[in-house]
């Protein structure tokens, strides 16, 4: 195992370091929304495309299609409280950080940084991995096509990752060195990384939407799974656009905290 490679384990492990079953829970659960969500939309989409009419029966989807809303705004309320709580939680590794190893207050900044970026790190890949096994699923034949793509995907977003930490290290070598700012420099680095990233995985999951509909017109699948593939791909952008960005930002905090970890 490299150095960074070892460096990013280090990382992503000092957030499990202490048991606080509470941080798990919310990890788990904000990385399980997409999943909810898809397969509440399919829900929604599926009685919408059966067509209403005015009998008892359709007064009944009625009061589904509301239930159905309704537990998406509740998720939405508890996605909310569990940001906010998984916030709270790397406040407080920061305070003890803080006083265990006596850091100055810009370097614990870019500490909690970097333990916010890891967390949603964490989020995203095991987002990704359920999102992968729902389409599994679906569909085995069509999830081949999944597994591909998101070892693609995920292989462009580390390879740049590794490169971004090597351009911010250098930039704080030339701030020493030179004695003056980079800031626009790192940051131009950092973005142009992080989108470069995600528009390789978005293109990616183009093709993967594009393959959907290939087999929905070969009948390889049906309208149903064809509807919650598309819902797939969406969150599979979504979810390779966060990873991509957390892993660039943690790239810069990293290389103001490398040495804590």
């Amino acid at each position: 195992m490299t150095n960074k490679n070892f460096l990013l384990y280090k990382v992503l492990k000092s957030l499990f370091e202490k048991k606080h079953n509470l941080f798990v829970l919310t990890i788990l659960f904000l990385s399980s929304v997409p999943i909810l969500e898809i397969v509440l939309y399919k829900q929604i989409v599926t009685i919408i495309a059966d067509g209403f009419s005015y009998d008892l029966l359709d007064k009944s989807k009625l009061i589904y299609l509301s239930f159905l809303i309704l537990l998406l705004i509740i998720i939405s309320a508890m996605t909310y409280y569990f940001k906010i709580l998984r916030i709270k939680f790397i406040n407080l590794l920061s305070i003890h950080k803080q006083k265990q190893q006596r850091l100055k207050s810009i370097t614990i900044n870019w500490y909690r940084a970097t333990l916010i970026e890891s967390s949603l790190i964490i989020v995203g890949l095991i987002q990704i991995f359920l999102i992968l096994l729902l389409a599994i699923y679906l569909s085995k034949s069509f999830s081949i096509i999944f597994i591909f793509f998101i070892g693609i995907s995920l292989l462009i977003i580390y390879k740049r990752f590794v490169i971004e930490i090597e351009n911010q290290l250098d930039f704080i070598r030339k701030e020493f060195r030179l004695k003056r700012s980079q800031s626009s420099s790192k940051i131009l680095s950092r973005i142009t990384s992080s989108e470069s990233s995600t528009f390789l995985a978005s293109v990616i999951i183009y093709l993967v939407l594009l393959l959907d509909f290939v087999f929905l017109y070969n009948k390889y699948i049906d309208n149903h799974q064809f509807i919650a593939f598309v819902f797939v791909a969406k969150y599979l952008g979504g979810s390779f656009g966060m990873l991509s960005s957390s892993f660039m930002r943690l790239a810069r905090s990293l290389s103001y905290t490398k040495k804590i970890f």
